[in-house]
């Protein structure tokens, strides 16, 4: 079962950093990492760039013009593949079996 991790970013990358290592560290790793940068102004998206060339279970997109959060977390929706998504603001982490517990949850009661 694949679970979408969906981050709505813009200019967080210093504390994306913490919330990519703790996705990297879950217990559950059948997961795609979906980024949609909200045209951030400093180095954040070239870095994220960078990250993605590295780890191909994040899936980067970027705005064309700065949209605001809410348009731009439903292009996260747009873009995902999972059975199951789940919202992850990035400057936010996940204790480790959090992705574990969600699908074990979502097995139990997929009605």
């Amino acid at each position: 079962m694949l679970f979408s991790i969906l981050i709505a970013h813009y200019q967080n990358w210093i504390f994306f950093q913490d919330c990519y290592q703790s996705i990297v560290n879950q217990t559950y790793q059948n997961f795609e990492i979906i980024i949609v940068d909200d045209c951030s102004q400093d180095d954040s998206y070239e870095k994220l760039v960078e990250l993605s060339e590295k780890d191909a279970r994040i899936k980067l997109h970027r705005n064309i013009e700065n949209k605001g959060v809410g348009f731009t977390k439903n292009k996260c929706l747009q873009l995902a593949n999972g059975d199951v998504c789940g919202f992850l603001d990035p400057d936010d982490s996940l204790v480790k079996d959090a992705l574990e517990s969600v699908v074990n949850i979502y097995r139990e009661n997929e009605n």
